[in-house]
């Protein structure tokens, strides 16, 4: 008995942390998932061999790089959404195999030199929607294997001249919605070419000290891009002017050297390059785009609000841009006409539908990292024509029936990194356009039996990184297919309660996707049992369809020996494939604004002519041989051989674990047979004659 619980304890797996699950990441690296469990540091308990730690949505005031100085091999540290205030630079590289680094969503407001010299193998670096000033030449220095840095949705309003320098093979560059005027001379040398490029949403100041950006635009036009949540599309045109006001709401590639830089003075009567004040606007009532209307029509200029400036999206939309600038609520003196209201990083601490209902066209709103900590359902669809509404990283917490009814025609819905614990039936009621749903990075424990009836176009489903334990039966139903659906990151117990999903991944695995930061890729092992404790680690599926490769085959991580999803390692939008090698991106037909053609591929703008970003029904992997194809093959089929095996290697386990007890019961006799003839008889007597002892 004692050989046997000694047995058991050297087999028995480590014991949890309480508020984590174990697992493995879309490279079978070893992961503990901690989300949202309200931790303030790095536990103690966590296997020291992990190698992806998971902390976002939680309490973390401070990062301390020694406390992850035990995971020796550590890959991938996420602490998005968290409260992080500031980085210490480390006097050593004590964390030399960390790959990928998330902080995104916490509240830096300066990264001073050597921020991150502590993790010198660094290859990816998320920064987004902190409220970051100020950079330095050296915040990134020691990086010189940083292929993507994310410093979007923060407040930066300077790029130091020599930031770009240690970013020798920087492939992708965030620095949308930040407050940055100009770019120095010279910023992109030595690298100078930066294959993926995202500058809008800034108020460009459109004068000779832009010339240099002017001319990398017109040589590398076709590395500008912006994304619209899973959507990247190129858009030169994305860099417009903000100042000065003849020059307003323009692309900067439509002006020419001489627009942007004119002889001064260009008139006697004023010296600042503008013309007299009375004709500036019968000047400027057309753009050089040709039929793009300047927005201020004819003869008629709108103030503009301080903290905002105004210009187009990619779908030359009307927009105001007024990003961190403090507001509390929508403020007046915004043009009725604007369609597109970016209102991230600021201090919205509700939301008002009605305070939105002067904008009549109005066509998407971003309130992303506010203080919003409920909705109130309208009684009334007071915003009609609202097609994209952005509430990530707010403070929800529930979402109650009809939360959206004032806005019956969403078409995206994005809720990522609140904190949401339940939903309900009708929660999206009335949403029957909608299409992209994103509910990933919240706490949601249970998903409702008829959450999805309403959603009957529904294309996008994030549910990843929650606490979500099973699925009802049914629950695709009417709908069953979503074509792209995100599963994992949550603690799944395998139990006869997930029968019905288990049946759907057999179905539908080459609809099951991970993201990580821009890049997708189809994984449908990446639903993972959390419990029971024999399927701990475990994807819920194990099947193989026909010459559908899993990614983790011949589809290599984009990072995984030193292979990027851009330039000749596979692009995010080449050819309408999937930056993982053979499977193709959910960003369909996009068209670029230029006629030249882009040197990755013939995209159509996911937008144009009303076409959704998944438009036509055809799944990503139409050039790929489709897994029905192969799941009606019969016993011949690769999914019967697999079921087969496995029922081999299940008789063989139990096969083996009977033998094994018998064993033990035999050792067992034979010990108590042992002990009884060695304890229970003296030494050196022997048994008496089977006579003697009859009588």
């Amino acid at each position: 008995m004692h050989i046997f619980l000694l047995f058991v304890l050297l087999v028995a797996p480590v014991t949890a942390v309480p508020g984590c699950h174990g697992g493995r990441d879309k490279d079978h690296r070893r992961q503990e998932n901690c989300t949202a469990a309200g931790f303030t540091g790095v536990p103690t308990g966590l296997e020291p061999a992990t190698k992806v730690l998971l902390f976002p949505q939680n309490l973390f005031s401070s990062l301390s790089w020694s406390s992850f100085q035990i995971f020796t091999e550590i890959y991938e540290i996420d602490l998005t959404g968290n409260k992080v205030p500031e980085l210490t630079p480390s006097s050593a590289p004590i964390l030399p195999s960390l790959s990928v680094l998330r902080l995104g969503s916490n509240r830096l407001t300066s990264l001073p030199d050597g921020s991150f010299s502590a993790c010198p193998a660094l290859t990816e670096l998320y920064l987004e929607g902190n409220a970051v000033v100020s950079l330095s030449d050296n915040t990134f220095s020691g990086l010189s294997k940083l292929e993507i840095l994310d410093l979007s949705y923060n407040r930066i309003q300077v790029l130091p001249q020599l930031m770009l320098q240690p970013l020798a093979v920087i492939e992708t560059l965030y620095i949308e919605y930040n407050k940055v005027l100009t770019v120095p001379d010279g910023w992109f040398s030595p690298k100078e070419e930066v294959p993926y490029l995202f500058l809008s949403a800034n108020p460009w100041a459109c004068s000779c000290s832009l010339g240099y950006l002017r001319g990398y635009l017109d040589e590398y036009e076709y590395n500008v891009y912006v994304r619209n949540g899973p959507i990247i599309t190129t858009d030169p045109l994305s860099v417009v002017c903000d100042s000065p006001r003849r020059h307003k709401a323009t692309a900067v590639l439509n002006l020419e050297e001489s627009e942007l830089c004119p002889p001064e003075p260009v008139h006697p009567l004023r010296g600042d390059g503008n013309k007299p004040m009375e004709t500036v606007f019968k000047a400027t009532t057309t753009t050089p785009q040709g039929n793009n209307h300047h927005p201020q029509g004819n003869n008629h200029h709108y103030q503009a609000v301080p903290g905002c400036h105004g210009g187009r999206d990619k779908d030359h939309r009307r927009q105001e841009n007024c990003t961190a600038a403090g507001f509390t609520g929508v403020p007046t003196g915004l043009e009725p006409a604007t369609k597109v209201l970016l209102f991230p990083q600021n201090l919205f601490s509700s939301l008002s539908w009605s305070s939105f209902q002067i904008f009549t066209e109005i066509y998407e709103i971003d309130l992303t990292g506010n203080k919003v900590p409920e909705l109130t359902p309208s009684s009334a669809p007071i915003l009609p024509s609202l097609s994209v509404l952005r509430l990530g990283s707010n403070r929800l917490t529930s979402l109650p029936d009809g939360s959206f009814s004032a806005c019956p025609a969403l078409t995206e819905l994005y809720l990522e990194g609140n904190a949401v614990v339940s939903l309900s039936d009708n929660t999206f009621s009335g949403l029957s356009k909608l299409e992209i749903l994103d509910l990933s990075y919240n706490r949601i424990q249970v998903l409702p039996q008829l959450m999805l009836q309403p959603l009957a176009v529904i294309e996008t489903l994030y549910i990843e990184y929650n606490k979500v334990l099973t699925m009802p039966d049914g629950w695709f139903d009417p709908k069953e297919e979503v074509p792209y659906l995100f599963l994992s990151a949550n603690p799944w117990a395998c139990s006869c309660s997930l029968g019905y999903l288990r049946g759907y991944l057999d179905e539908y695995e080459y609809n099951v996707y991970v993201r990580d930061g821009p890049i997708f890729t189809t994984d449908p092992l990446s639903v993972v049992c959390d419990s029971p404790r024999r399927h701990k680690a475990t994807a819920a599926t194990t099947t193989t369809h026909g010459n559908h490769h899993h990614p983790h085959g011949n589809h290599h991580h984009p990072h995984g020996n030193n292979h990027h999803p851009h330039g000749n390692k596979t692009t995010p939008m080449a050819n309408h494939h999937h930056p993982m090698a053979t499977t193709t991106t959910p960003m369909a037909t996009t068209t670029t604004p230029m006629a030249t053609p882009h040197p990755h591929g013939n995209h159509h703008h996911p937008h144009g002519n009303n076409h959704t970003p998944m438009a036509t029904t055809t799944t990503p992997k139409a050039t790929t041989t489709t897994p029905k194809a192969t799941t009606t093959a019969g016993d011949d089929s690769v999914t019967g051989r697999f079921r087969s095996v496995r029922g081999a290697g299940v008789f063989c386990f139990w096969l083996f674990a009977g033998c094994f007890l018998l064993c033990l019961a035999a050792a067992a006799a034979i010990l108590a047979t042992v002990a009884r003839m060695l304890f229970c008889m003296p030494w050196g007597v022997a048994p008496p004659p089977e006579g003697e002892a009859a009588q």
